[in-house]
């Protein structure tokens, strides 16, 4: 008569909700006082990308609140022409949109930043019980995937967006437990939910659950059905990544020069030694700051020291660990700012949708959690004393890595563009200098009209051509449909000397309000005698 199997003991949930409260803890103490003041401080001191994710949500659920889902299409973006916007975590975004409806974008791009730490912590809790690591081995694994140098770069460079990474541990904690086809599916699902949050979780999940699967199997028939059903979620996951990739090629930052490269593909040596960090300010050859951008020593000597050996014993890690560090060095292995080596990702690359995944330092995540759960097994090992390591990794991460400078906040900089415009007639607003560090798209949300700009590209062909002509500009972006043009005088400055012959042409139909200067076109086409497009 055959024995029964033991039932798998269902594990209790505290211990996954208590990490991710002392994440949510500690990132609400290194970012005070946005928790206090969310509408007025933003998690993430850079500067870099907040306008634009606000304008996202707002963008997502103001179309939700009509009953229609956001256009890929739209001509609120990049006016006359419009653009195609694919928001890169449009599940997330939409279920939040109840919060930014109620609380404002401001509130919702706070607790989207905040809760990706949490939700990291507790799923690499989870992750490391699945590989039946002890409880400090689980707390190990916790703090260093939800503090690992990728995650709080993002959070430092104001990229919510991107970093729905808890799918990745969820998706390697059930490959690792697997026994058959059900456990293969689940692992596949989420790391297709992974993609579907943002490509670059997905891959990761993708590439832990396909090589923790590979396990021997029974017979040959259970061993088809265990790889099939996974490998098709898995391989939707990926067609998911590409489809994203290419499907917003007018407003994806295309991989390309040098400086994108050295933006997003981390050096050799830049992995491990924080001395050689690159940023926060990435400067042009004249000395204009055209971004801040924080890059880390992506992998704490701390992981290195206790989890490397380990993965001796954990040769599958070991493989997920080796060649999302490879992904991670990009097309070429860079061994300081002039030596490169070719690497296989520059094949890779060559598939559709891979090669728009350029910030490649990113996959340094999945790095983190292969050496966390080797330095868990560790920690697991030394009984009580084996507690002392996750307080070890908890302050390298925290502080050579960088992590607790990641997580500090900003106030919320507005320079007037949203009170000039906020109570004038609605229309279509040109904003110079284009290049104002999105402040433009700030100011969006608030008085609603469509602008010229996109999210990561320049202004149509049509705008370009007619500032060509300051002189007769006016006239020319009538013509296009433009009601105002906003001059941002606090605004990093491009190359555009147009601006001072446009304001001498415009004289008599301007308005000073604050730090901005507004330029109503229709008033300019009245004192000019001519009709009005």
């Amino acid at each position: 008569m055959p024995v029964a199997s033991p039932a798998r003991r269902v594990s209790p949930p505290w211990g996954p909700l208590a990490a991710a409260a002392v994440a949510a803890l500690v990132v609400a103490a290194a970012s005070w006082p946005a928790p206090i003041a969310p509408n007025r401080w933003i998690i993430g001191p850079s500067g870099n990308d907040f306008h634009g994710i606000a304008w996202t949500l707002h963008h997502v659920a103001g179309h939700l609140a009509e009953g229609r889902l956001p256009p890929l299409h739209t001509t609120a973006l990049g006016f006359p022409e419009g653009a195609t916007l694919l928001p890169a975590d449009l599940p997330e975004l939409t279920l939040l949109a109840p919060l930014t409806l109620l609380a404002g974008p401001t509130v919702a791009f706070n607790a989207l930043q905040l809760l990706h730490h949490a939700l990291a912590a507790a799923a690499a809790w989870w992750c490391a019980g699945a590989c039946e690591l002890a409880p400090a081995g689980r707390a190990l694994c916790a703090l260093a995937f939800a503090f690992a140098p990728a995650l709080t770069a993002c959070t430092f460079n104001q990229n919510p967006d991107v970093t729905a990474w808890y799918w990745v541990p969820l998706a390697a904690g059930l490959a690792a437990r697997a026994r058959g086809p059900r456990g293969a599916a689940a692992a596949g699902l989420c790391a297709g939910l992974g993609a579907a949050c943002n490509p670059y979780g997905g891959v990761m999940a993708a590439l832990a659950s396909g090589v923790l699967l590979t396990r021997p199997a029974p017979d040959r028939g259970r061993r088809l059905l265990a790889w099939l059903v996974p490998l098709a979620l898995i391989g939707g996951a990926a067609a998911l990544a590409a489809w994203w990739a290419v499907g917003v090629t007018d407003s994806a930052t295309p991989r390309g020069d040098r400086h994108t490269q050295s933006h997003g593909v981390a050096a050799l040596l830049d992995l491990v030694d924080p001395r050689r960090v690159t940023g926060p300010v990435t400067r042009l050859r004249s000395g204009e700051i055209v971004s801040r951008v924080s890059h880390s020593a992506y992998l704490g000597w701390s992981l290195l020291v206790l989890g490397l050996p380990m993965l001796v014993q954990r040769p599958r890690w070991g493989v997920v660990g080796g060649i999302a560090l490879l992904l991670a060095l990009g097309p070429e292995i860079a061994l300081d700012e002039a030596s490169v080596l070719a690497s296989p990702v520059a094949l890779l690359e060559r598939m559709p949708g891979l090669r728009q995944l350029h910030l490649s330092h990113r996959f340094t995540a999945l790095v983190v959690l292969a050496l966390a759960l080797g330095a868990g097994a560790l920690a697991s090992r030394l009984g009580r004393a084996g507690w002392l390591l996750p307080a070890l990794v908890a302050v390298d991460l925290l502080g050579p890595g960088q992590g607790w400078a990641h997580l500090a906040s900003q106030e919320v900089t507005d320079d007037d563009g949203c009170r000039a415009l906020r109570d004038r007639p609605p229309g279509p607003v040109l904003d110079l200098p284009s290049d104002v560090d999105e402040r433009w798209l700030g100011a969006a949300t608030c008085h609603g009209n469509p602008v010229a700009q996109t999210l990561n590209g320049p202004m149509s062909a049509s705008v370009t051509a007619v500032l060509d002509d300051p002189d007769s500009a006016p006239a020319g972006l009538s013509a296009l449909g433009f009601r105002y043009v906003v001059i941002h005088r606090s605004a990093r400055r491009g190359d555009l000397r147009a601006i001072p012959r446009l304001e001498r042409a415009t004289r008599g139909c301007s308005e000073r309000v604050g730090d901005v200067t507004v330029i109503d076109l229709d008033a300019c086409g009245r004192n000019s005698g001519g009709p009005r497009p």
